[in-house]
């Protein structure tokens, strides 16, 4: 037996002993999860393709306010709601008919298509890029944090039906930080 000192070798063996890995597929997703989810594609973000070797089909694609995008001799591909990695496939799937073995990459240039709403009382309200995870503390700092008047001890989230409670001032002070929750495409901070 391994002495209790030494750290399991992990990735390593078909041992069922220990804890599982967190499910991946229609399992529970908690908003750490968040950051582990490979980015989807959205309507107007900019991307960037790279065939390799074929600067004829490279540059820069604009995703349309209808989820696709025209790459030349691949034609008009919907792109919305896919990853990076799927969209490369798709467009290096159709390039086969044109080109040996294309490589496509794809980077994203610009996220236009995640976006979040701080409303109320706050110092900059408006609609704010959810370009990377974000807590909701993060980004009423972003927005400069409550106004003299606000009530942040009842501000709430609006994510679709539901109405998810936060208390700034608990969250300022380093208590109650799980309410810190990672913010979703479409929020709307409300700060009453």
């Amino acid at each position: 037996t391994p002495a209790p000192s030494q750290p399991a070798a992990k990735g390593k063996g078909s041992s069922k002993k220990g804890k599982a890995p967190a499910p991946t597929g229609q399992g529970q997703v908690t908003s750490r999860d968040v950051q582990k989810k490979p980015y989807e594609i959205g309507p107007e973000d900019t991307l960037y393709l790279n065939v390799l070797h074929q600067p004829d089909v490279s540059g820069n694609l604009e995703v349309g306010p209808d989820g696709y995008v025209s790459v030349r001799f691949a034609g008009r591909l919907k792109a919305a709601g896919l990853t990076i990695q799927q969209l490369s496939e798709v467009i290096a799937d159709k390039l086969t008919a044109y080109f040996n073995h294309p490589e496509v990459i794809i980077q994203v240039l610009q996220i236009r298509s995640k976006k979040y709403y701080i409303a109320g009382e706050v110092r900059k309200a408006g609609a704010y890029p959810l370009t990377a995870p974000k807590t909701i503390y993060e980004a009423l700092i972003e927005a400069g944090g409550p106004a003299e008047f606000a009530k942040s001890t009842k501000i709430y989230i609006l994510r679709g039906t539901q109405k998810i409670p936060f208390n700034y001032k608990d969250v300022s002070r380093g208590k109650n930080l799980t309410q810190n929750i990672l913010l979703e495409n479409g929020d709307v901070i409300q700060v009453p």
